[in-house]
């Protein structure tokens, strides 16, 4: 089949830095005789919409922006390849060209965003890998959404929504920025039930992940043994309160992901998982997308080798 591709560019990506892109991202494209439209997006959910409507017309549809950027075009890509009973061959490669503040995912398909070249040199010769994906129904999203990198509950997303707030800073600083300023108003523990395949819970805790992928927050590794293809999303959460105290010294270790040798935090590897809020709301967030701030009840599993991607 001839390459013909659809680019979906987030303009506003990065403080406005995406826009910069266009004449780059075509040029490179032209070079290796590879045809493509370039489509940028118009606000929150307008990438799910474009690729969801591209599938069927092409062979690859890329998202060139942030991870927010990357998950809304995957989702949609996911959910029309499935109404249409496509198969994984069937369905159109995903790429990321990666113009965000934080880019978590493409980080960890270890793609280099300067390099775009590379990227489409691997859409040529279809160098693509089927990956897991994760699936959540609440808050926003009652009908559900897919996530390709990892879902936060409490610090994780509190921080992301004041990061996101930020007109002029980006990247790893303005996370730091936004955990020392999430700290003037400390999150209480949240009463928690887990429930999972093999097991149900009560704990209190003010910080959750469930992780696709590894990092988030451009450099905290919050799942940090997570594989993509495995079958299972990785379950790290703190098993009981976090002194305010503590935090900071925990946060640090969220650099390197040593927080799983810390006494406050527990492991797991699960296919479902959902978790109600018996008294409190939770703050929760995919890939830096909000689903909500005040949310009772989430339901989270993995759908194996859902999607293709260049990596």
């Amino acid at each position: 089949m001839e390459k013909k591709g659809l680019v979906i560019l987030n303009p506003n990506a990065n403080k406005g830095k995406g826009k910069k892109l266009e004449s780059i991202i075509y040029d490179t494209f032209k070079k290796e005789n590879v045809l493509i439209e370039i489509i940028k997006s118009k606000g929150i959910n307008d990438c799910r919409k474009i690729a969801y409507e591209a599938v069927g017309n092409y062979s690859f549809i890329t998202a060139a922006g942030g991870d927010g950027t990357a998950n809304e075009v995957a989702d949609g890509i996911i959910k029309r390849s499935n109404e249409l009973n496509l198969s994984i061959d069937e369905m159109p490669m995903f790429s990321i060209l990666p113009t965000g503040r934080g880019n978590d995912f493409a980080w960890f398909l270890e793609i280099n965003g300067k390099d775009i070249n590379a990227i489409v040199k691997k859409i040529i010769n279809n160098e693509y890998k089927a990956i897991d994906v994760g699936y959540c129904i609440g808050g926003r999203f009652l009908e559900g959404t897919h996530f390709i990198n990892g879902l936060g509950i409490g610090f994780e997303p509190s921080v992301n929504f004041i990061a996101s707030s930020y007109k002029k800073v980006s990247g790893t600083l303005s996370y730091v920025l936004a955990l020392f300023q999430m700290l003037r108003h400390y999150p209480v523990a949240m009463d928690l039930e887990i429930e999972t395949m093999s097991k149900t819970i009560k704990i209190k805790s003010q910080q959750l992940s469930i992780g696709n992928g590894r990092r988030m927050g451009s450099a905290f590794l919050m799942t940090p043994k997570a594989i993509i293809d495995d079958g299972f999303l990785d379950f790290v959460y703190a098993s009981k309160p976090i002194e305010k105290n503590k935090i900071l010294k925990i946060a640090i270790k969220f650099l390197s992901g040593k927080q799983l040798d810390d006494p406050h935090f527990s492991f797991s590897r699960e296919k479902w998982i959902k978790i109600t809020s018996t008294k409190n709301n939770m703050p929760i967030h995919i890939d830096g997308e909000m689903v909500g701030k005040e949310v009772k009840t989430i339901e989270i599993y993995i759908k194996e080798k859902a999607l293709k991607v260049i990596c």
